[in-house]
């Protein structure tokens, strides 16, 4: 999913060669990362398992997942245990309760003047959403002098793909800094959501069918 949009995004560049040769190197090293949190969020059911018995993994599922996207995107991971990080992962589920009632304001336009609780949370929680990201990329941008040696995650290369742009005279369209936030975002809440609801589903099935689940087991292993 990731990858895909991705893709979708540096297709559409001023350089697009170099765009998906550095995009072979993030996947690269995002394989990487899926290998090391598997191991880890392996590591932690089995302890969890042998401390409490039964447990439910939701929580340390959807980390995993947003750990392996911000590795991709950012070359970092946070820890299990992480406050904001945790805080930014829930975002999505409660995206999900500021939209499930009907807006009335879509029915009766006059409406849109009167003051909604429901849109102010839910525009709270775009803000912390997109602080969040918009922070980690001028992180990036202010370690301009390792890009050249470290393009290994996503904000790094587009960050030079954007530099470049700015420096080739031929090219008539530029990255800006914005551009480079906005992808950044989209991506983000493209990946971590889908990718966590999938494998939290999976598991779900997996225990209701064990024979499925030793069928998996044994193919892995091999």
């Amino acid at each position: 999913m990731l990858s895909g949009r991705l893709t979708s995004v540096l297709h559409k560049t001023p350089c697009a060669p170099c765009a998906h040769k550095r995009l072979r190197t993030v996947n690269a090293h995002g394989l990487t990362h899926v290998r090391s949190e598997a191991r880890y969020l392996g590591q932690m059911c089995i302890d969890l398992t042998a401390e409490h018995g039964a447990f439910d993994p939701t929580e340390h599922v959807t980390v995993t997942a947003g750990n392996v996207i911000s590795a991709i995107l950012f070359g970092r991971r946070f820890e299990h245990d992480d406050k904001e990080f945790q805080s930014i992962l829930t975002v999505s589920e409660e995206f999900a309760k500021a939209a499930s009632t009907e807006n009335l304001a879509d029915f009766i336009p006059i409406l849109q003047y009167v003051p909604n609780v429901r849109l102010r949370k839910y525009k709270e929680l775009v803000n912390m959403f997109n602080l969040f990201l918009e922070r980690n990329v001028e992180e990036h941008y202010k370690q301009d002098g390792l890009l050249k040696n470290n393009l290994a995650n996503v904000t790094d290369s587009l960050i030079a793909m954007s530099k470049e742009t700015k420096l080739n005279e031929n090219v008539n369209r530029r990255i800006s800094k914005e551009q480079v936030t906005s992808t950044v975002i989209d991506l983000f809440g493209a990946g971590f959501d889908t990718v966590g609801t999938t494998l939290n589903w999976s598991l779900l099935y997996l225990a209701k069918f064990p024979d499925i689940q030793e069928k998996m087991q044994k193919e892995i292993g091999e």
